[in-house]
């Protein structure tokens, strides 16, 4: 090769020395600089590039570009301003009208249970329900002998295209990057119409793009392009795990020979029973089959509808040379000991080989270590959940700790569930009862002001003692400080605050939920108080601006708090009525805006649902609607939540624990994208990436 390069410069460059020997110097000058810079060796503008499944946790790589597509076509106002919650509106939208298209999932099913259903089978996405990991899985479109795992990632397909077709050329174009030790390329049109696929592009690599004509003239060359991949962690409670959003929602059919009384178990103001609708295929036993609701995982609600999810994938369709890594943990009922530094069994419901109460911390070191062994833990019983001397930090990560961590906590600290218990019971509803009296027991409610006292003070429960939010908080970034930094700097946590519930609008300082059952119509126990809209909001106002504090106290400046949506939420609360939008028809209005629950009315004939409201299966989960929160109707109807000893038979309480027990007083598929979209600013910020420039 030297040979070879040393007889071109004697070639070209000594006649001209001989013709000029006065300029020898700018002669020999510029016949170097000629030949070091080779006709087409400057970038040649018009080239444009992107990764092909930019959201590594979606297997299929044309569900990623079917989103892709829809957030494309977006507003650019929307994309700038809104992504997550423009796309999940859209998403809606073209799911009623039938018009998205995924691969393995019929449009019907789509619009019938919403986007996310096609996505949750094993083939389909990245969490191994069965091994209860994500580093088991493999990326499809690889050789068996040389696998690209999820936790380990190497390289990726990108497409390339003209972003100005050149002139129209006779024969096919060579398109080709090339990196420091390997290339990729493909023979394909020079005209660019369609993007072509250049596989097995390697992450952080400098690589030189080039598309080349048969007559070897250099059409489209940039230099210096780069592939960036990013880990991403989704750790916290059931605001973060996606609660009352199911991936798949519960079937109900409208056989009126299919509804069960449970044991007479709530009345209508007439007097008569309330009669509620079975799922499809099961007139006794509700558990179980094929119309019960899916779950990216069961046993902790997590959904692709998740804030935490919808963050991510906002971050990955918005940058086109850049490859996001996700890993959800987040799990309902989780506080900081029970549920991230501590065992947490959540729900119990989900089969032995499935079960995984291990520590979130756990589960995610568990998928980052290269030796999982350290941390395979599934059931308290084989780990002492406090003991921080017995858990081994990682020996060798499989690639990196995670980038960013996302992190919502400290309502379940607090006893979030139990204050919602204790407002929507109606005081006037005899709990004499005791099955009831039992249900209630389970839930122990608690006062608004009994639950902030725990903020900064430690409580003794069952013998047990609670830290105050405060401590505990402090102990939690240690803690992640010490497990999961990269190289020695701690990671960056994204931590959110919680939205109002009981705000309706802001144009009036006490526009609250008033004493109402709106939305609760289910059960005649439910009912929000008179006191409980203003209460609610000044519990959240009072928990947001502790955690704001806790934070700023940390002093570190790669934990941030995000709590900008809080404000978004005014004008959303629970008992938010109607839809969005005036193009959405009548049906729409009525079986998703409205909040009712179906009823069925005597007549005649027999029996029938009523018209007034609708028929149990045309409830839609997934539809505009101006509420952003799951109330207790909506999670009957969406989640239907059953523990196996509630099973058999038609208990009286069984509507009460379908109804709260699956999500209700939780942000539905809406309201979690409004929460993504203050946090992916702050994600954007945190790992150096610019805005879209569109």
């Amino acid at each position: 090769m030297a040979i070879r390069v040393v007889g071109a410069f004697m070639r070209v460059c000594l006649p001209v020395i001989r013709v000029f020997p006065l300029c020898r110097r700018i002669a020999l000058g510029l016949c170097l600089v000629w030949f070091a810079a080779p006709a087409g060796a400057q970038d040649v503008p018009g080239l444009a590039w992107e990764a092909a499944n930019r959201f590594r946790l979606l297997r299929t790589e044309q569900h990623f570009r079917e989103l892709l597509r829809v957030y494309r076509a977006m507003p650019a106002a929307a994309r700038k301003g809104e992504p997550a919650f423009a796309l999940e509106d859209a998403l809606q939208r073209l799911a009623a009208a039938r018009a998205l298209k995924f691969d393995g999932t019929d449009r019907d099913q789509v619009e019938r249970y919403g986007w996310t259903v096609a996505m949750v089978g094993r083939d389909h996405n990245c969490f191994r329900t069965g091994s209860r990991n994500h580093y088991s899985c493999t990326l499809p479109g690889y050789p068996a002998a040389d696998p690209e795992r999820y936790m380990e990632p190497r390289r990726a397909d990108i497409l390339v295209r003209f972003t100005k077709p050149p002139a129209a050329r006779a024969a096919p174009c060579r398109w080709r990057a090339a990196w420091d030790g390997g290339f990729a390329d493909a023979t394909a049109p020079c005209t660019g119409e369609e993007p072509v696929r250049l596989r097995h592009v390697p992450y952080e690599r400098p690589f030189l793009l080039e598309v080349t004509g048969a007559d070897g003239a250099v059409l489209g060359r940039a230099s210096g392009q780069r592939l960036r991949h990013v880990f991403i962690a989704g750790i916290g409670d059931s605001f973060a795990s996606g609660e009352g959003n199911p991936d798949k929602p519960v079937t109900f059919g409208d056989e009126v020979t299919h509804v069960s009384d449970y044991d007479k178990s709530s009345h209508l103001p007439n007097g008569n029973k309330q009669l509620y609708p079975l799922r499809v295929g099961r007139a006794v036993n509700q558990g179980g089959g094929m119309s019960s609701p899916t779950w990216l995982n069961g046993q902790c609600h997590r959904s692709l509808y998740s804030q935490q999810v919808k963050t991510a994938l906002a971050l990955a369709l918005e940058q086109p040379h850049l490859v996001v890594t996700f890993t959800g943990y987040a799990c309902t009922g989780a506080e900081i000991d029970e549920g991230l530094l501590g065992f947490w069994a959540a729900r119990d419901d989900v089969p032995a080989g499935f079960r995984d109460d291990a520590p979130q911390l756990v589960k995610l070191l568990r998928d980052y270590c290269r030796r999982a062994a350290d941390y395979e833990y599934f059931d308290a019983g084989d780990y002492d959940p406090v003991d921080w001397r017995r858990l081994p930090r990682c020996a060798e990560w499989r690639s990196r700790p995670p980038d960013a961590v996302l992190l919502s906590i400290g309502g379940n600290d607090l006893g979030f569930s139990r204050v919602i218990a204790k407002q929507v019971i109606a005081s006037t509803w005899d709990s004499t009862r005791f099955l009831y009296r039992l249900w209630l027991k389970q839930l122990d409610p608690l006062d608004f002001a009994d639950a902030l006292h725990r903020i900064d003070h430690a409580v003794t429960e069952n013998g047990i003692l609670r830290p105050a939010l405060r401590d505990n908080h402090r102990r939690l970034a240690g803690i992640l400080r010490r497990y999961i930094a990269g190289d020695g700097q701690p990671p960056l946590v994204l931590q959110t605050g919680y939205p109002h519930i009981t705000v309706r609008r802001d144009s009036e300082p006490d526009d609250v939920c008033p004493s109402v059952d709106f939305g609760m119509t289910v059960h005649e126990a439910l009912k929000i108080g008179p006191e409980t809209g203003r209460e609610g909001r000044r519990f959240v106002n009072r928990l947001d601006a502790a955690l704001g504090e806790m934070v700023a106290a940390l002093d570190d400046p790669r934990w941030h708090y995000v709590n900008s949506h809080v404000a978004r939420f005014k004008g959303h609360g629970i008992c938010t009525r109607g839809v969005a939008g005036a193009d959405l028809d009548e049906a729409w209005a009525r079986n998703s805006g409205s909040g009712d629950f179906p009823i069925l009315r005597p007549n005649w004939r027999g029996a029938n649902w009523d018209p007034a409201t609708f028929r149990p299966s045309q409830w839609r989960a997934y539809r505009p609607r101006l509420r952003w929160f799951v109330t207790p109707n909506d999670g009957f109807l969406t989640g239907h939540y059953l523990r196996d000893v509630h099973i058999k038979g038609h208990l009286r309480e069984q509507p009460l624990v379908a109804a709260t027990l699956s999500g209700a007083f939780h942000p539905n598929a809406l309201g979690h994208a409004a929460i993504a979209d203050a946090v992916l600013p702050a994600l954007r910020a945190g790992l150096g990436l610019a805005p879209p420039a569109e």
